[in-house]
């Protein structure tokens, strides 16, 4: 069903209550893919959904109006997920003009070539579209996730695409009907995942977003926000940009083969305790990279501890290492590295070299060879000791 939002703009999304993948990135709480409808002399649709709930969100327009009366569609960013059903709104209604920037229509007719004898109109940060009683205006936002991406403003709503998004499935529209720190968790996993790589480019969006007297944000995801709970969005991002969004924990990131590794984990977790900061023990075996990424984005500090097999670091240690690096994620951290193994432990040398390939800082390393003795274990304190208090 459709929900309004506010007077004049209708929810029209779909909730993807099964999805627990996205692009490699997991999403254990599923997804919404929210679109909006304007009422107002000009009927203006924002966004659409992902192809494969096409019946479903043209179903649910069809109930409130008929598709052939929307003049325009805005298309915020051409990614699937959002831009999925433009194609089908076109077919179903050739006279709409699909309003994007530049570069988003170079990338829908791409993805759709019927959309070539579609009426495009592109805009820019200057442009505004009156649609009645209301405007709306445009931000630019390229390269904060893809080059074509925008958000747009209407007075004091503001349509903020992935800005601001949760990866959340949910029958409730507004953060107020929800538990907000699951959504505040939800939304610093995105900034993870996929915003990190971006965040000088970001922080000039936050503040011209922060210039605005918003008192809605729509995003393209997940749960929307009204009112003061609208500054918590904002602070969030804020905390992003600003690089105070850490909290005063350590990862201990292990893969083990015959439980020494593991057992040591505990040990360096003791030593970290010690010196005042919460470890969190992943198991890279157990645990998906998108958590992982996550925990180390509000992290001070890592020790990773792997087993060497084959005479490499452990396959879920290098993945992990590999997408929180691609992420952006390790660059600056402070880390320290230990592990087992049978006769040639490489597999520390490996991380350490990855690590700082990445721009991570070194401050330690142990390693032993098969069963770790009791000096190993001293070490093995120290060694998470020692890191914890390098961040001080």
């Amino acid at each position: 069903m459709t929900t309004e939002m506010t007077p004049g703009v209708i929810w029209t999304g779909v909730v993807d209550w099964s999805v627990r993948m996205f692009h490699s990135y997991a999403v254990p709480d599923g997804v919404t893919y929210n679109s909006y409808l304007i009422k107002d002399e000009h009927l203006t649709l924002v966004d659409t959904v992902k192809n494969h709930f096409e019946a479903e969100f043209i179903h649910k327009l069809q109930q409130i109006t008929d598709i052939k009366k929307i003049e325009y569609l805005i298309s915020l960013h051409a990614e699937p997920d959002h831009a999925g059903c433009v194609a089908s709104i076109y077919n179903l209604n050739p006279n709409v003009t699909i309003v994007c920037s530049v570069p988003a229509k170079e990338i829908l007719i791409l993805y759709n070539p019927g959309l070539a004898k579609a009426k495009f109109m592109t805009v820019t940060n200057d442009s505004v579209l009156k649609i009645g009683k209301n405007e709306l205006k445009f931000r630019m936002t390229q390269m904060q996730h893809w080059p074509e991406s925008m958000g747009c403003y209407m007075g004091d709503i503001l349509f903020s695409s992935d800005f601001f998004g949760q990866h959340l499935a949910s029958t409730e529209r507004y953060v107020d009907d929800f538990d907000i720190f699951r959504v505040i968790m939800r939304m610093e996993d995105y900034v993870a995942n996929i915003m990190n790589p971006f965040r000088a480019n970001v922080a000039k969006t936050v503040a011209f977003y922060q210039s605005l007297p918003i008192n809605f944000i729509f995003p393209a995801h997940g749960l929307c926000f009204k009112h003061e709970n609208c500054k918590v969005a904002l602070e969030v991002y804020q905390k992003f940009v600003d690089q105070t969004i850490k909290v005063k924990k350590i990862v201990i990131l292990f893969s083990s083969m015959y439980g020494s590794t593991a057992k040591v984990s505990q040990i360096i977790a003791q030593g970290v305790l010690s010196a005042g900061y919460e470890p969190v023990l992943l198991n890279a075996d157990t645990v998906e990279k998108a958590e992982i990424s996550y925990q180390l984005f509000k992290s001070k500090a890592v020790l990773i501890g792997s087993a060497t097999l084959n005479n490499q670091m452990m396959p879920n240690i290098d993945g992990a290492i590999n997408y929180a690096g691609t992420l952006r994620i390790i660059n600056g951290l402070k880390f320290g590295v230990y592990g087992g193994a049978g006769w040639s432990n490489t597999g520390v040398e490996q991380i350490v070299g990855r690590m700082n390939e990445f721009g991570a800082e070194n401050v330690g390393t142990c390693s032993w060879i098969l069963a770790a003795d009791e000096q190993v274990m001293q070490q093995a304190f120290e060694l998470g000791r020692k890191v914890a208090l390098s961040v001080e």
